[in-house]
């Protein structure tokens, strides 16, 4: 349905005030950019995370590997896997803002996978105490 279409049916609007409802909903839109681009961006960089992490415990055979070994295994990774997927797909130039977003919702330090990984992680990784001695 184009504009003049939409004028047509709503025929109690003046065409001054579609426009204006038009622009407010613009700037609405512009406002809401940024928030939404780091929201995306944040559930890009969880996901992977969280997939990089399920595959690591499928490998986990012995059950040993608890969250925050799997957070020190995974923030290498992740890291490895986003920037690869940034150079391949995006263009800088075009699309700088989305790649700052990106890697701004990347965790400063492995700890800060950790809320990410509980959400997936097998009841054996939850075991409270320190870890065995692997001698």
């Amino acid at each position: 349905m184009t504009v003049t279409q939409r004028l047509d049916v709503s025929e109690g609007i003046k065409k001054a005030d579609w426009l204006k409802l038009q622009r407010l909903e613009s700037a609405e839109v512009q406002r809401q950019f940024p928030l939404r681009l780091k929201g995306y961006a944040c559930e890009l960089v969880k996901e992977t995370a969280q997939e990089i992490a399920d595959h690591l415990w499928m490998e986990d055979v012995a059950n040993e590997i608890r969250i925050t070994e799997m957070a020190n295994k995974v923030y290498p990774k992740l890291v490895a896997e986003i920037e690869s997927g940034i150079a391949e797909y995006t263009d800088p130039i075009k699309e700088g803002h989305v790649i700052n977003a990106i890697r701004k919702a990347i965790p400063k330090t492995a700890a800060g996978l950790k809320p990410w990984l509980r959400e997936i992680m097998p009841e054996y990784a939850f075991s409270r105490g320190k870890p065995k001695n692997k001698i």
